[in-house]
């Protein structure tokens, strides 16, 4: 739809410190926060973004007071937002003398949906088919 909004305007989830607090990850899924604050089950089956919508829409709504006077504070420099998941990923690198005995993940093989015993990588298919 290629809709902007006003930056200081949005409110996401994924950015809430509170929420990152309260589930102890750094990038708390909405299906979790939603389980968590709300009691409900969402994204069982196949993608619905009307749910994620409404969903993201009673938390903000449960949250609303508490969350506003967090941004004013955030503007005010008094708080800061939490790394996200994503920069603490590409700023940390596999350091054999630092993990040894953690396996590198590189190559692993895991059960996962497309195939049994095949290896995984995040983010793309698996058997170059789109999906």
């Amino acid at each position: 739809m290629f809709l902007n909004h006003p930056k200081h305007l949005v409110r996401d989830t994924a950015s809430y410190a509170p929420f990152h607090e309260a589930l102890r990850t750094s990038n708390p899924a909405l299906r979790n926060l939603a389980r968590a604050f709300l009691g409900l089950t969402v994204q069982q089956g196949e993608h619905d973004s009307i749910e994620d919508a409404r969903v993201a829409m009673l938390l903000y709504r449960l949250h609303r007071d508490d969350w506003e006077q967090f941004l004013r504070k955030l503007a005010k420099g008094e708080v800061k937002l939490p790394m996200s998941s994503k920069r603490k990923k590409s700023s940390q690198h596999w350091d054999p003398m630092r993990n040894k005995n953690k396996p590198h993940k590189a190559g692993r093989v895991e059960n996962n949906k497309r195939g049994k015993g095949r290896p995984q990588q995040r983010g793309k298919p698996i058997g170059g088919d789109a999906a």
